[in-house]
């Protein structure tokens, strides 16, 4: 695609003010989301100006309120067809955060989103959703599946099960209750220690002296 970057300098300004304004209402959601849309799909400029915003705004505006504005669930169904994965995939937490939408036109296209970052960035989105297939939450866990399901017989380097399991493994590590005579390190801790330590005159032994 020819990228117009006036077009996408103008749409962001546009955008920016109408956000700015106080009371948004489901017309001026459109207009914020349609003008941050354009000027995502025109330059790379701005992906982490108003990439994350354009993500709240949608999954927060009042189509996701339960007044079903049609013209913002079309709106982002069109951006979402021919959005590049090379931006989306820089705001991948925020999206796989969302799975768990209470509504299911915006989940179905935050499902379609996140396909097609898969099928572009299969090791990263893997370790991603990794943890949220193990989530408490029926509906993450149910809507991560899905997803893996529907790329699975497309990934040829990955075996899903197998990983799935290795996060799993990894989450009852994490979770496990330490035995009070097992001496810990609690990194958080010992490394605030450290850098006070490196930052006055003190002598730290080497390690192989120790």
């Amino acid at each position: 695609a020819v990228l117009d970057r006036t077009c996408a300098k103008v749409s962001f300004e546009l955008g920016s003010f109408y956000d700015s304004r106080p009371q948004q209402n489901s017309d001026k959601t459109a207009i914020i989301l349609k003008n941050f849309a354009r000027a995502l799909l025109n330059s790379r400029s701005y992906d982490h100006i108003i990439y994350p915003r354009f993500l709240t705004i949608w999954l927060n505006g009042p189509q996701s309120s339960g007044i079903g504005d049609k013209k913002i669930t079309d709106l982002i169904s069109r951006f979402v067809s021919v959005a590049s994965t090379a931006q989306a995939v820089n705001h991948l937490s925020q999206l796989i955060s969302r799975v768990g939408h209470p509504k299911s036109n915006d989940a179905a296209l935050i499902e379609q989103l996140l396909l097609k970052i898969f099928l572009d960035y299969s090791d990263l989105t893997l370790w991603k959703m990794g943890s949220v297939a193990h989530s408490i939450n029926e509906i993450r866990r149910a809507r991560i599946s899905i997803i893996f399901d529907k790329v699975g017989p497309t990934l040829k380097s990955f075996e899903i099960k197998t990983f799935l399991e290795f996060c799993r493994l990894l989450i009852s590590i994490c979770d496990m209750t330490v035995s009070t005579d097992v001496f810990t390190l609690n990194l958080s801790k010992e490394v605030r220690v450290c850098k006070r330590i490196m930052s006055s005159d003190m002598l730290i032994a080497a390690p192989n002296s120790i």
